[in-house]
């Protein structure tokens, strides 16, 4: 379907899917999460923690340099710990 020449943009991706081409592109972005934390996120099975991992605070590690995504993940995961004790 994404093959077609209708969607080779991001824009007409997003018209086509009724999102702007921002949006296209924020959720295109968390695919440049660093696979750990992917790994980390699909296998989360409580429901607070779920949660707790939103799209807004993925982007923001997201968009971080592959080499600092894992460490920032981190820092957020102990800080999480330390705050539920």
């Amino acid at each position: 379907m994404y093959e077609d020449s209708a969607f080779r943009t991001m824009e007409k991706v997003g018209q086509q899917l009724g999102v702007s081409r921002v949006r296209i592109h924020q959720i295109l972005n968390l695919l440049k999460l660093d696979k750990r934390i992917i790994d980390y996120i699909q296998n989360i099975t409580n429901p607070r923690q779920s949660n707790f991992w939103n799209e807004h605070r993925l982007r923001n590690i997201a968009v971080l340099p592959k080499e600092k995504q894992y460490n920032k993940f981190h820092k957020i995961i102990g800080r999480q710990i330390v705050k539920n004790l």
